[in-house]
């Protein structure tokens, strides 16, 4: 796990409250609601591969089209070698993988709404309702690939600090390479966390040159207690964006860990 690197650029504490006091709390009648996440058996297995398989042949069309030249066979957790020596490529595939319309998904979108609203115990879509959404973060889902000892992860965050990711619930699901070294890193009970006890910067981080939209976290009066839930390949990771999370420095020596990204909220 990545300790807290500098930040570049003017940084805030916020007030005196909890975001979730005054948001659409998604966790609040699970028994999982005071640590803010669970890791449970996500869809039916035959789903689940489905999923992996279509994500995975997916990336690889991607690659192809950006003239990388990918056989079928290759693996997903040697992507880190497949793309060695061209980092402009590897930037090019990464923009195309961060908003994907839901027509890409390779299950059935309301099949994944249905299960996560048995896991919050709330009727769930996976379109954002509300509005000032900006249109590219309306319906679509993201594809996070964290090759070996890089910066690929985003730092650690609170996704509710963008007005348009708050009152949702989010995904973190295994596709290729995510294990105890790699998986998604997080801070239970963080959610509940008043602002006032978090330092972050102002606006989108900038860390060792490298630009992100989320703000950093650069201190808390709390403890970091960060832990990695590792859901199993057939499992996922739910939790609520108001933990704070990332961070997730791929320790693995010699795999890439490649992870679908999903958010939820109420269905009115």
């Amino acid at each position: 796990m990545s300790a807290l690197t500098e930040a570049e650029g003017p940084r805030q504490c916020g007030e005196g409250r909890v975001l979730l006091d005054d948001d659409d709390d998604l966790t609040a009648q699970t028994s999982w609601a005071a640590t803010g996440y669970t890791v449970e058996q996500f869809l039916a297995p035959a789903f689940c591969d489905t999923l992996r398989i279509g994500i995975r042949q997916h990336i690889f069309r991607v690659m192809n089209e950006l003239g990388m030249r990918v056989e079928s066979h290759e693996s997903l957790e040697r992507y880190h070698v497949l793309i060695e020596h061209r980092r402009h490529l590897h930037e090019a595939l990464v923009t195309q993988l961060n908003k994907i319309p839901f027509t890409r998904l390779p299950v059935s979108p309301p099949l994944i709404a249905e299960r996560v609203s048995d896991m919050c115990g709330i009727p769930l879509s996976l379109v954002n309702p509300h509005e000032g959404v900006p249109t590219p973060w309306a319906s679509v889902f993201g594809i996070r690939i964290v090759r070996p000892r890089s910066t690929d992860h985003n730092p650690l965050h609170k996704d509710a600090w963008l007005p348009w990711l708050r009152n949702a619930v989010n995904l973190y699901v295994p596709i290729a390479g995510s294990n105890e070294r790699s998986s998604l890193c997080l801070v239970p009970g963080s959610h509940r966390w008043s602002e006032a006890d978090i330092e972050r910067t102002s606006s989108g981080a900038v860390v060792n040159g490298r630009h992100y939209t989320v703000p950093r976290l650069t201190s808390a009066r709390r403890p970091l207690a960060i832990i990695r839930p590792n859901p199993a390949q057939h499992e996922v990771l739910v939790f609520s964006p108001y933990l704070i999370h990332g961070g997730a420095v791929n320790l693995n020596p010699d795999i890439t860990r490649v992870s679908l990204e999903l958010r939820l909220w109420r269905r009115h």
